[in-house]
């Protein structure tokens, strides 16, 4: 699939940004339940904007302040990441949850992952 051109207007918001995608929870050796473990994935160069003013009339008072995030999965293949809500990104040194996803594909070839700031800022647990 060749990007479009909504696609394409993105590219110059390219930043270098981190994601970790939590493993689904499993039980320990003692037989108890834990939560699953992120999967750090760094060097990403994925398109990210503040949320724009757009979304803040439309959305539900206070579902998003200026300090939260778009980031952009452009798609020009099959998807490299299977991204759930709940999920996270690191930019610069904030970390970002993820609460909505908008899968644009068919529009304008790409899903935009709407998160907010995490509040403390304390990295995902990694193996």
């Amino acid at each position: 699939m060749i990007l479009s051109s909504l696609a394409q207007s993105l590219l110059p918001h390219r930043k270098n940004v981190s994601l970790f995608l939590k493993a689904t929870k499993g039980k320990d050796d003692n037989g108890e339940w834990q939560d699953g473990i992120a999967v750090r994935h760094d060097d990403l160069f994925w398109p990210t904007t503040n949320v724009s003013t757009r979304q803040f009339q439309l959305s539900t008072d206070g579902s998003y302040t200026t300090e939260d995030r778009n980031f952009f999965q452009l798609i020009t293949e099959e998807p490299l990441f299977d991204i759930k809500e709940g999920d996270e990104f690191a930019y610069k040194t904030k970390y970002f949850v993820v609460k909505e996803i908008k899968d644009m594909t068919e529009e304008a070839g790409y899903l935009r992952y709407i998160c907010k700031k995490k509040i403390p800022q304390t990295p995902p647990r990694t193996t």
